[in-house]
C-alpha cells in the first residue's frame, strides 16, 4: 500500500527497508518489497538484479518476476543439487509436475528412484520460476517439443550441469527426457516424446511421462510459452518398469 503513494521519499525508505529484513527471518518481507517496488516508479539500477542472488528463493523468484515485467528474460538461479548422502538428493516425495502452456496444461509423473538429479534439478528450476515465461524453441513434428533454455537458443543452462543418468525406461510418446550435447552436460533443458523413439532410450536420460494432456503436447508450437511449472509431492513412488523393447 505504501508504495503506491506518490511521494517519491516513501518509495525511498521502503528501498531502505529491504536491507534491514535480513536472513532468512526477513525473506518474506523482502519478496513483499519487491512486488511492490515492481508495480511503481523504476527502482536503482540493478536493485532487482542484487536480488537475484539472495539466499532465499522466494526472494530471487520475486526478482525475477519483477525483471520479466519490463520485458527482459533472467533466470531465477534455482538452489543446486544438494551434495546429499541420500541417493535421491531429496527429492524421494517429488511424484509429479503441472506444466501450463499457452495451449493448456500437461501433467507428467516423475521418477526419481530412476533419474534423482535430473528429478531433483527441474524441480529446483521449476519452483525457482525458471521455467516461466520460455518458450518451446525447438518442436520437431512426430519427434519431440523441447523447451528449458533461458536464452531460447537451444544452447542455454542454468549455469550448472548434472551427470548423465542413463537408464532403460523406454521413449513411448509422452516420456519427458533430459536434453545435452554430450554425456553429462544435462541442465535445465528438457524434451517430451510425440511418438515412440527407441533410438533415445538408455542415450538420454528419462525421468518421467506425461499422464494428463496428451493432446496439448501435439498442439505445442514452436514459440508457444511455458506459463509455469507446480511440483507436486507425495508419498515416494517407486521406479516403473522399463517397457521391453
Amino acid at each position: 500500500a505504501l508504495a503506491e503513494d506518490d511521494d517519491p521519499q516513501v518509495r525511498a525508505t521502503i528501498l531502505e527497508s529491504y536491507d534491514r529484513w535480513t536472513g532468512f527471518a526477513g525473506a518474506e518481507v523482502r519478496e513483499h518489497i519487491i512486488d511492490a517496488m515492481a508495480d511503481g516508479d523504476p527502482v536503482p539500477p540493478g536493485w532487482f538484479d542484487a536480488a537475484l542472488e539472495d539466499p532465499q528463493r522466494p526472494v530471487r523468484r520475486a526478482a525475477a518476476r519483477a525483471i520479466r515485467g519490463t520485458g527482459r528474460h533472467v533466470v531465477a538461479h534455482a538452489d543446486p543439487v544438494p551434495d546429499l548422502d541420500d541417493p535421491l538428493h531429496g527429492a524421494g516425495d517429488i511424484t509429479a509436475a503441472r506444466i501450463e502452456t499457452e495451449r493448456g496444461t500437461v501433467v507428467v509423473e516423475l521418477y526419481p528412484a530412476l533419474a534423482p538429479a535430473s528429478v531433483a534439478s527441474f524441480a529446483a528450476l521449476a519452483e525457482a520460476g525458471t521455467y516461466d515465461g520460455l518458450t518451446f524453441h525447438r518442436v520437431v513434428p512426430a519427434f519431440v517439443i523441447q523447451g528449458g533454455c533461458p536464452d531460447d537458443t537451444g544452447w542455454g543452462g542454468p549455469g550448472y550441469t548434472i551427470r548423465s543418468e542413463f537408464n532403460r525406461l523406454a521413449y513411448e510418446p509422452g516420456t519427458l527426457g533430459m536434453a545435452r550435447s554430450a554425456v553429462d552436460t544435462e541442465g535445465s533443458q528438457w524434451f517430451i516424446t510425440h511418438d515412440r523413439q527407441p533410438h533415445l532410450t538408455a542415450h538420454y536420460t528419462a525421468f518421467g511421462r506425461v499422464v494428463e494432456g496428451m493432446h496439448v503436447v501435439h498442439a505445442i508450437r514452436r514459440g508457444d510459452r511455458i506459463l509455469g511449472i507446480t511440483v507436486e509431492r507425495g508419498p515416494t513412488l517407486s521406479a516403473p518398469t522399463a517397457d521391453p523393447e
